[in-house]
């Protein structure tokens, strides 16, 4: 039986050439990943959970509380058994991040020295890789998107660039595809198309049904037997299949036009590349496959029609369904190698540009990689005031969709340099953490609970607070299972109420950091002085707890850190006499209404409450 005919290879001449320019490739892309390195706020809901896992509480956000409010169970591993063996899990984050980026270059590399037909040797995806702005930002950023982006490229590799026994490579590749769905939901999408194209490509070969039976049990069967008991243990611990904040960020409805705009704006930036594919794949379906890629359609089947394949899937079934994100490109990051695979493939495809694909065109696109996420990006994303500050683009309302509809460029938000302190610029993730540093000596081991709002993520990890309710619903399910009133910026339509936050207890409610306090003073506003910043924590009491209020005003006092927190037992029979009878009715009615939730729900008074009765009455008529 004739073997299939093999892809030529670079000669031995120019192996040291290719290692020298895949080494430069690495490089400059490590480089400017560890120069970018942030860890941005939701990755701080994490690493409360991984605290409360590792210091033997279980996988919980607050302990008691069994609520799945990751989406990311390896990653959540992973960063728990760094900090088991001694390591800064914020820290360890970003590292292991550049670590997955510097395999995801290697594993590119390796795949344009298999693929390349022609003398002249250009890694292209992986150059492009080291130098997309996007890519290299969420490199870091806490999250699992490097990870998850490595393990996408790892099993692509494994089927298509591999001479493992089908067995075991299918196997293999299952069990990378395991990993993928474990690190992020989603992933079970790569692991369920790639066994209907396995399941296809067999059809078309004419393989007997018992045999594409056995095979595409063989790809499925890790999961089988590790994802379903997983699945199992989640539904039994948490309740749910899904994660919270699938349910949170309205995964469970559509919302395509949200996530095409989503995928235009990253096109939007990057038009080059949406060019280059339109232009490049009319190519490929209008070429035939050469002699030389018979290997992969007799063995593996043909990588290019399989990254097409997985990235519209990808597009279509999850970020267009979901509305995208509102961090801008995140969720295009895990299978942007694989465009940039079908881009290069397409040129080496491409006969009569080939003088041009020596030396022009990749050139060209590398060239423009560069502009786009440094000029365009900015002009796409951003405008400035008449002062020449950058500000982020419009984000719009409901009559008017905005300029960028609320996609923001995260990493900017967060390290920017929002504030001053001691003449000293620093940014508002860097002082949000402090902030929770400095507040968690004084909240040690009370039973406070605490709600936070956008951005505050930091501030409930390193306060290490007993409980902690995030309002837009990523750590709490009823608020994520609420029905979205309206459509918003995706990921912030669902919000605690007062009414719901006074059910949980919350004593509470973290507003802002501010260098000036609101004159007059709002009765229900609590401040916690920051006397190394200059600023202020405000927040609104929403449950007014007598001994927590007692035990923190002794512990600031003790270190002569001025606070304001009211003694409502005190100031209310001054209200009753001095403040409520001079109020308009709405006032007095909306104060009436805020005493009973703040005050006398917890310490009823029934003088107290008859005397306010009467004044409202009074009111009233």
């Amino acid at each position: 039986m004739a073997k299939a005919p093999q892809a030529p290879k670079p000669s031995a001449k120019k192996t040291i050439p290719y290692s020298l320019i895949g080494l430069l490739v690495i490089a400059v892309g490590l480089v400017q990943a560890i120069v970018l390195r942030w860890v941005s706020d939701d990755s701080f809901i994490t690493f409360r959970y991984v605290k409360n896992f590792v210091d033997g509480n279980g996988i919980v956000y607050n302990i008691g509380e069994r609520i799945e409010g990751y989406t990311h169970f390896l990653w959540l591993l992973i960063l728990s058994f760094t900090k088991l063996i001694g390591f800064d899990p914020v820290i360890a984050s970003m590292w292991i991040g550049v670590a997955c980026f510097a395999l995801l270059l290697t594993i590119y590399l390796r795949i344009s020295y298999k693929e390349q037909t022609s003398s002249s040797y250009l890694p292209l995806v992986a150059i492009l890789l080291a130098l997309n702005y996007d890519m290299l930002v969420w490199v870091t950023g806490g999250l699992e998107t490097s990870l998850y982006t490595l393990l996408i490229s790892v099993a692509f590799y494994c089927w298509f660039y591999t001479k493992l026994p089908q067995q075991r490579k299918l196997l293999l590749v299952g069990s990378l595809l395991l990993l993928t769905a474990l690190t992020r939901p989603d992933g079970a999408l790569f692991t369920i198309t790639g066994a209907i194209l396995l399941a296809g490509k067999n059809l078309k070969e004419n393989k007997s049904i018992a045999l594409s039976l056995k095979e595409v049990t063989l790809l499925l069967l890790p999961s089988i037997i590790i994802g379903v008991p997983y699945l199992l243990w989640k539904y039994n611990y948490y309740g749910d299949i899904f994660p919270t904040t699938f349910y949170a960020k309205s995964g469970d409805e559509n919302y395509f036009g949200q996530g095409f705009f989503y995928i235009f704006l990253f096109f939007k930036v990057y038009f080059t590349l949406a060019l280059s594919l339109i232009a490049f794949g009319i190519w490929y379906f209008m070429k035939r496959p050469r002699p030389a890629e018979a290997i992969h359609n007799t063995t593996a089947g043909s990588p290019i029609l399989t990254a097409i394949i997985l990235v519209a899937v990808y597009f279509i079934i999850y970020i267009a369904k979901v509305g995208g994100d509102f961090m801008f490109a995140r969720f295009i990051i895990p299978v942007l190698p694989l465009i940039y695979f079908i881009v290069e493939r397409s040129l080496d495809r491409a006969d009569f540009i080939t003088p041009l694909y020596k030396w022009g065109f990749p050139i060209v696109l590398i060239g423009m990689v560069v502009c786009e996420g440094h000029f365009i990006r900015t002009k796409v994303l951003f405008h400035y005031d008449v002062n020449s500050n950058q500000l982020e683009g419009d984000w719009g309302n409901e009559e008017n969709p905005g300029e960028v509809r609320g996609i923001a460029d995260e990493r900017w938000v967060y390290l920017r340099e929002r504030f001053t302190l001691n003449g000293e610029k620093r940014s508002s993730i860097d002082v949000y953490s402090e902030v929770g540093k400095f507040l968690e000596p004084y909240f040690h081991d009370l039973p406070v609970t605490v709600a936070i709002g956008g951005a505050q993520n930091s501030i409930a990890y390193y306060g290490n607070f007993h409980n902690v309710v995030n309002v837009y619903g990523l750590t709490d399910k009823e608020i994520a299972h609420a029905p979205i009133a309206k459509r918003g910026r995706i990921g912030h339509e669902k919000k605690a109420t007062l009414d719901y936050l006074t059910g949980r207890d919350v004593n509470y409610y973290f507003f802002d950091i501010t260098d000036k306090l609101p004159n007059p003073m709002p009765w229900d506003l609590a401040v916690f002085s920051l006397p190394q910043y200059g600023l202020y924590l405000t927040a609104r009491v929403v449950t007014y707890n007598k001994e927590i209020t007692q035990e923190l005003t002794k512990r600031f006092a003790n270190s002569s850190v001025p606070v304001g927190l009211q003694r409502y037992e005190q100031i209310i029979p001054k209200y009753i006499q001095k403040v409520l009878p001079t109020l308009p009715p709405d006032q007095a009615e909306e104060n009436h209404k805020r005493m009973n939730q703040l005050y006398f729900r917890k310490y009823p008074n029934p003088e107290a409450q008859h005397e306010i009765d009467s004044i409202m009455s009074e009111k009233r008529k």
